[in-house]
């Protein structure tokens, strides 16, 4: 086990914090992402500053070792995501490899590219982006649930 850390369970999506303070909750967000031992499955809808919804639903496998994050896109669908209207084009940041940090009983990495970082606790994970120029975006804060 020392070798395969795990972040199996299903985590529900509890809240978002904006670049400028404000914190979004059900319904104005709504979200589940499960993993299995090779699978994660995601479902996120929000909405963005001028009122519209945007959505993305998510299957890709997985690889996750105490160095390494990888995942292989299998299925993507967004709605209004980068000012598209429905599109089922996985994005080309998807797929690569990232670096893990494992420390005081967290899992943190990126899941494409830098952005967001994600990070694993016992009760849940956090999932932080970023503008390319290092400028927060949000947090969203996940509950695990199971």
């Amino acid at each position: 086990f020392a070798d395969s850390p795990s972040i199996q369970g299903t985590y529900l999506l509890e809240s978002r914090d904006l670049a400028g303070g404000a914190v979004q909750k059900p319904p104005s967000i709504a979200g589940m992402v499960s993993y299995t031992k090779n699978y994660r499955n995601v479902n996120v809808s929000w909405i963005n500053p001028d009122g519209k919804r945007l959505s993305i639903s998510y299957i890709a496998k997985y690889r996750l070792t105490q160095t390494i994050y990888q995942e292989t896109p299998i299925y993507w669908m967004s709605n209004n995501f980068n000012g598209q209207g429905v599109s089922y084009t996985v994005p080309a940041f998807k797929g690569g490899e990232n670096a893990v940090t494992i420390k005081n009983g967290t899992i943190a990495f990126p899941l494409a590219g830098k952005s967001p970082v994600v990070v694993f606790t016992t009760d849940g994970m956090t999932a932080t982006s970023r503008t390319t120029q290092g400028k927060l975006i949000f947090v969203d804060h996940w509950k695990k649930v199971e």
